[in-house]
C-alpha cells in the first residue's frame, strides 16, 4: 500500500492535505488428501483516500480534521464477493512535545466517527443474493508521529496507525441481528506506519 499526505501552509498558519492508499494481494490456500492437493485463491483489493485540512495555533500546536473514504473488494475462488464502502471524520489536537535540530516528536488526541457498508453478494447459477452489513464505529485514540524538517518548505511526517485508544464498533445484520463490538488497546493499520509530506509556503 502507498500512503501519502501533502499539504499546503497559507501564511504558515491554514495547511490543507490528504492521504492516498492502495493494495492488493491473494491468499492461496492447499488442502491436500493422498495424492490430491485443492488449492483455492482469494483476492482483496483495497482503496483509500483522506484530505485533510489544519490551522496551527502555535509553533509547537494545531487543530484539523481528516476526512476519508475507503472501498475494498474480496474476491474468493467460490461464488461468494464480499464489497465494503466507509466514510469517516477524524477531527485532531496535534502536539510536538520534543525536537532535535530537524526531528521533531508529536502526538494527535483524535475522535473518530465513521460508518459504512459490507455487502455480500452469492451467486448460484443465474441467480445473485445479496445481503449487507451496516458498521458504525467511533473511537477516541492518541495516535504518535514523527516530522523531519527536511528543507524550509518539506517536511516528512510518519504516524504509528491508529495509536492508542478505544474503539466502539456496531454491525447491524440482516433479520434485526445487532453485534456490538468495544475494544481498548493499541491499534495498527496495513502498514503499521503512515508515511506523508508537508510542503508549506
Amino acid at each position: 500500500m502507498v500512503a501519502a499526505l501533502a499539504a499546503v501552509s497559507m501564511n504558515a498558519q491554514v495547511y490543507l492535505g490528504g492521504g492516498i492508499g492502495f493494495s492488493t494481494g491473494k491468499d492461496k490456500t492447499e488442502v491436500s488428501s493422498g495424492n490430491t492437493t485443492t488449492s483455492s485463491e482469494d483476492k482483496t483489493t483495497r482503496f483509500n483516500i483522506e484530505p485533510e485540512v489544519g490551522f496551527k495555533v502555535a509553533d509547537n500546536m494545531a487543530v484539523g480534521v481528516v476526512l476519508g473514504f475507503t472501498t475494498s473488494k474480496n474476491e474468493p475462488s467460490s461464488s461468494t464477493t464480499v464489497k465494503s464502502n466507509s466514510f469517516n471524520i477524524k477531527p485532531y489536537f496535534r502536539y510536538s512535545f520534543a525536537q532535535w535540530d530537524k526531528v521533531s516528536l508529536f502526538c494527535d488526541a483524535q475522535v473518530g466517527v465513521s460508518t459504512g457498508k459490507d455487502k455480500t453478494e452469492v451467486t448460484n447459477g443465474n441467480t445473485t443474493t445479496t445481503n449487507e452489513i451496516k458498521t458504525n464505529r467511533f473511537s477516541i485514540a492518541i495516535v504518535p508521529g514523527v516530522a523531519y524538517q527536511a528543507s524550509n518548505k518539506i517536511s516528512l511526517v510518519a504516524k504509528l496507525g491508529d495509536g492508542l485508544g478505544y474503539w466502539n464498533t456496531k454491525k447491524e445484520y440482516p433479520s434485526n441481528r445487532t453485534v456490538k463490538e468495544n475494544r481498548f488497546g493499541l491499534g495498527l493499520n496495513t502498514l503499521g506506519l503512515t508515511f506523508g509530506l508537508y510542503y508549506n509556503f
